[in-house]
């Protein structure tokens, strides 16, 4: 039935050049009809090359559509019902043939516009590429540690780390790294892991970049609860007996009945050496006792009481504190407070000591500063309300950056090392992170930053 159209119409053209063959047949028998022979010939020629092109006509819509779809143009349609067009059967499965093609395609890209969506929210990088480095995914988290609106080869990556992209292709299948950063003047720890995929002939590595800034946060905090309980219970075995010890000597300048010896019962050269041992003992534990009770209040804090602060009034209550410092020391303040938020919803207390220590630290990293500054600035970044405190200091060097929320650790001659310690573990039981940005002989930024 598929053909039945095409059958008659190619036996009818069949017939009739058969006809005119009969006929030139005929008249070549007789004389005096060579003209009319001759015309019957090329009415042959010219029947036979309009059967070729009717039977090739079909063929060639049929080619039309195959080509198309090589081409992926899905554009094309087939009209079997149109006058002259053939082989309607095979327009029909064509048409069908072009539509599930075109179903196929618009199913694939939906599939890659929900593949992509899907990582894109993911937290972290997300890179996939071949063996010449040329990226076929990448997620909003890449490019934005790249800079970058899109990134097309892995050595984009180095826009982080000029090691970053070596790194990764050095990477092998189901192996992790923990890698150290430091951009603009910031320190970054990353975990990246790689995975290997195979497409047909093709293979790909695929990468996640994990910034493990917030998670090594509160993993540094848990050690230091740890390490602060330690040295308490070492420290606190070393003054008790201290304080026996100073006990028994006051025991030592009494006789058996209880009442203190007479002071020619005791000579010159011991009465020397227990005062010194009692001046020793003495500075000694009452030392130890501070240093004690200042770190053991790193893990006895209070829980925070959130309340509305006002953020210009809590830089001026801070401020007020340093005004006669920062004035005599010709140190030029600036204040700025972003218009778009005026009040943070914290524990008043909590933040006002991480300014006062904060803003105490950059008065002494001023210390031989031509045209010392100190700026403070409120900014409302896309999720978050930021606090940011720097100053042109000295800076802080590459290897003492990523050190300086560790407890005891100070660059100072007499620092306690527990100021900015503190102020990381204050910051966090309030729900936020502070971080620090230094660039050596240039400036310091420390920014605190809250979820809103």
């Amino acid at each position: 039935m598929v053909f039945k159209s095409f059958r008659f119409k190619v036996i009818l053209r069949l017939l009739i050049i058969t006809s005119v063959i009969v006929f030139i047949i005929y008249f070549i028998a007789k004389p005096y009809y060579y003209f009319t022979v001759g015309e019957l010939l090329l009415l042959v020629i010219a029947l036979i090359i309009e059967l070729i092109r009717f039977i090739e006509k079909g063929h060639r819509q049929i080619n039309q559509m195959l080509e198309s779809l090589k081409e992926r143009d899905f554009s094309l349609k087939f009209n079997p019902v149109e006058e002259g067009k053939v082989f309607r059967g095979q327009a029909k499965i064509l048409t069908q043939l072009v539509q599930s093609y075109r179903d196929i395609r618009i199913e694939k890209e939906m599939h890659y516009q929900f593949l992509n969506l899907i990582v894109n929210q993911l937290n972290y990088g997300i890179v996939c590429f071949d063996a010449d480095g040329k990226i076929s995914l990448s997620n909003k988290t890449i490019k934005k540690l790249c800079g970058l609106s899109e990134i097309s080869h892995i050595s984009s990556l180095n826009r982080i780390d000029k090691n970053l992209s070596n790194a990764i292709e050095s990477l092998k299948t189901g192996e992790e790294k923990l890698i150290s950063v430091i951009k603009d003047g910031e320190f970054f720890k990353y975990s990246i892991s790689c995975n290997e995929i195979r497409l047909l002939d093709s293979r790909y590595k695929l990468v996640a970049l994990h910034n493990l800034h917030s998670t090594l946060q509160e993993h540094e905090l848990d050690s230091h609860k740890k390490l602060i309980r330690i040295l308490t219970h070492e420290i606190m075995n070393s003054v008790t007996p201290i304080l026996s010890l100073s006990e028994s000597m006051n025991e030592n300048l009494k006789d058996e009945s209880g009442n203190i010896k007479e002071l020619n019962d005791i000579s010159k050269e011991d009465a020397e050496d227990l005062i010194l041992g009692y001046e020793a003992i003495e500075v000694r534990s009452r030392a130890l006792m501070r240093f004690v009770n200042d770190f053991r209040s790193l893990t006895r804090l209070p829980d925070p009481k959130i309340e509305v602060v006002e953020i210009d009034s809590l830089f001026r209550n801070v401020l007020s504190l340093y005004r006669a410092e920062i004035d005599e020391k010709g140190i030029k303040l600036s204040v700025y407070i972003t218009p778009d938020i005026e009040t943070i919803s914290v524990d008043r207390g909590m933040l006002e000591q991480v300014l006062i220590n904060l803003i105490k630290n950059s008065i002494e990293a001023l210390e031989d500063t031509f045209k010392s500054e100190i700026v403070i600035e409120s900014l409302l970044l896309e999720n978050s309300i930021a606090i940011v405190i720097t100053d042109n200091g000295k800076g802080i060097s590459p290897e003492n950056l990523e050190k300086v929320f560790i407890p005891f650790f100070s660059t100072k001659k007499d620092g306690s090392g527990i100021g900015l310690s503190l102020s990381q573990h204050l910051i966090h039981l309030m729900g936020g992170t502070i971080g620090v940005k230094s660039i050596q002989g240039l400036k310091t930024s420390f920014s605190i930053r809250f979820p809103i």
